[in-house]
């Protein structure tokens, strides 16, 4: 009888140990705007939908289906991406056909073209990794961050071999002020970014870890790019490009040049 009521004390008492470990989860982007919609014409939407915690779970369009999986802490694991493969076929009628189509692409209609998987170093973005469904043609990125958790290097993988490198410097407030961009070794093209004061709508999506846009708390208002070994004519040096945008009272943009529209919860 002795065993007997230890044993259910026992067992008491680890259920109790193991709810007291337990926590809720954390709740992201509270009391922030969250974007559902990035509208370029009535036929050219994205749409983004939430989890339970607040974060970016499917981005959705007429050609293209992403859906997110995160951990227990908030980390995103890995993604599935679905797209209509139409949209990159050599044959005229059939690029047509799918630049046309009036269903979007959805785990129920489109099979699954690619699968990512996150990878982390205590709480740090080691590598992302794509493999492509069908074909298995495996593309890898590798990181490497500064004191501050900041992404400076991404190096890529193709099948294994490096293919290329991107490097990122950040100014005062962690916009990504200026990107490089490497092949075997080689600058290929520098880009500069400036900003302006007001809330980037896709800081939401930040757990993503995809430095600039989804990382940049303010709006690029100028884009520089420069071509390091230009030797076409045709194609300029150094091209720029202006933003400009409309904020509602949150500070937040609702449209971008006078025709990209965006729309929140």
């Amino acid at each position: 009888m002795k065993n007997g009521f230890f044993t259910l004390s026992l067992f008491i008492l680890c259920i109790s140990v193991s709810c007291e470990k337990e926590t809720a989860p954390v709740m992201e982007n509270e009391g922030v705007p969250l974007i559902t919609k990035e509208v370029y014409s009535d036929d050219f939407v994205h749409e983004f939908t939430y989890n339970g915690q607040n974060l970016l779970k499917e981005k959705k369009s007429r050609w293209f289906y992403t859906l997110y999986h995160y951990d227990a802490n908030n980390r995103v694991t890995g993604a599935d991406l679905y797209e209509d493969p139409g949209i990159y076929s050599s044959n005229w009628e059939t690029a047509e056909a799918a630049m046309h189509r009036t269903e979007w692409v959805s785990p129920e209609n489109t099979q699954k073209s690619a699968k990512t998987s996150y990878t982390y170093n205590n709480k740090l973005l080691e590598s992302v990794t794509i493999l492509r469904i069908p074909g298995g043609v495996l593309n890898k990125s590798v990181f490497e961050c500064d004191q501050n958790g900041r992404i400076v290097n991404q190096v890529f993988y193709y099948e294994g071999n490096v293919s290329g490198r991107i490097t990122y410097t950040y100014d005062e407030f962690s916009n990504v002020s200026k990107e490089e961009h490497f092949s075997g070794g080689v600058l290929l093209t520098t880009r500069l970014f400036e900003y302006d004061n007001m809330h980037n709508p896709f800081y939401v999506f930040r757990h993503l870890k995809t430095p600039g846009i989804y990382t940049n708390e303010n709006n690029i208002i100028r884009e520089t790019q420069i071509i390091a070994d230009n030797n076409d004519p045709n194609i300029e040096t150094v091209q720029v490009t202006e933003s400009v945008y409309e904020y509602n009272d949150k500070g937040y943009p609702v449209t971008k040049n006078g025709y990209i529209r965006y729309e929140y919860k």
